[in-house]
C-alpha cells in the first residue's frame, strides 16, 4: 500500500480524534475514578468541649451512602451535612464513611474530647 499524503493526513486525524475522545471521556469522569470526598468542617479533630451536644458538619461528593457512626445521614444539593450528636463524658471517636456508587469508600476519623467538669451553669 502506497503511503500518499491523503492516506497520512487520514491517520493523523483518527489519531488526533482517537486522543480527544479519550481525553474527553477522562475529564469528565476523574471526579468519579476519585471516589468519595468527605470533609468535616465542624468542630476541628482533637478539639475539648464542655456541651454534651455537639453539631458536626462538613461536606460529602461524590457519595451515594453517607453514615456517622454507622448510622446513615443525608446531604442537601450541595453536599453539605449537618448532624446533631451527643457526647459520652471523656474521649469521643467519630467515623464518618462514605461510599460511592461503584464501591468505593472513604472514612474520615473525629476525635473529640468532652469534659463536663469545665462546663459552665
Amino acid at each position: 500500500m502506497e503511503r500518499t499524503p491523503k492516506f497520512i493526513l487520514g491517520i493523523a486525524l483518527a489519531a488526533l480524534l482517537g486522543a480527544g475522545l479519550f481525553a474527553y471521556v477522562y475529564l469528565q469522569s476523574r471526579e468519579y475514578l476519585r471516589g468519595p470526598r468527605l470533609t468535616i468542617t465542624e468542630p476541628k479533630d482533637g478539639s475539648e468541649t464542655a456541651e454534651a451536644e455537639l453539631s458536626v458538619s462538613g461536606t460529602a461528593h461524590n457519595v451515594s451512602y453517607l453514615s456517622l457512626n454507622g448510622r446513615q445521614i443525608f446531604t442537601d444539593e450541595r453536599g453539605r451535612f449537618k448532624e446533631l450528636l451527643l457526647l459520652h463524658a471523656g474521649y469521643n471517636i467519630m467515623t464518618l464513611a462514605g461510599k460511592d456508587r461503584f464501591g468505593q469508600t472513604r472514612e474520615k476519623r473525629l476525635e473529640l474530647i468532652y469534659n463536663a467538669k469545665t462546663r459552665r451553669e
